[in-house]
């Protein structure tokens, strides 16, 4: 009885790692260096939120953004901090007049409005619809160790089981609530398979 149950166990431990990945199957697969990416535009956007309040509040404009430019938002207080570039590659430069139409761009990741292309690939859009995803997965996903747990009591129930009944009883019982227990693990996929 307990081999039996060992081997119910490890079907249920395949179905429900299944059934978690299952989401996981449905997505595209992201390129590596995507969250640093989305990471390097949200700091785009606060440099170009301090350039512009600094343009507009004081009489010395920011044309160009290099390391005065940093040190004079940071002393004016536009920046609390100066941003912690995600990767070494980040290197934040500009194109054209700040007062004008010009824009601040990582030369790795590009610009914010696509303007600048980045040697990585990674638009702006690509990389919040990342985050984005990575959101709602992360409150969609069944917790693994629900998982683990609800494998591990299919066979306990069945090794109690089968002290208690005879053996026919038992399979039965046992098949209704394995039957349950898989519902139960493919609930969250099953509803939304079903409402897409």
């Amino acid at each position: 009885v307990l081999g039996h149950s060992l081997g119910i166990l490890l079907i249920f431990l395949i179905v429900g790692f299944l059934a978690k990945g299952q989401s996981t199957f449905n997505r595209p697969v992201y390129r590596m260096g995507t969250k640093e990416a989305a990471k390097c535009f949200s700091n785009l956007r606060l440099l170009m939120g301090a350039v512009e309040m600094n343009n507009l509040d004081s009489n010395e404009k920011i044309k160009t953004f290099d390391a005065n430019s940093m040190l004079s938002l940071l002393n004016k207080h536009y920046l609390k901090e100066e941003p912690e570039r995600p990767t070494n590659h980040c290197d934040y430069l500009t194109e054209g007049d700040l007062t004008d139409n010009g824009f601040i761009y990582c030369e790795y990741h590009g610009s914010l409005d696509g303007r600048k292309k980045g040697k990585s690939g990674i638009t702006r859009e690509y990389a919040d619809s990342y985050i984005e995803d990575n959101k709602k997965d992360n409150k969609e996903d069944f917790p693994i160790y629900l998982i683990v747990l609800l494998a591990f009591i299919p066979a306990i129930i069945r090794f109690i089981l089968g002290l208690l009944f005879t053996e026919k009883q038992v399979i039965i019982l046992f098949l209704c609530f394995t039957l349950i227990i898989v519902l139960i693990i493919l609930s969250p996929n099953i509803v939304s398979i079903f409402s897409r």
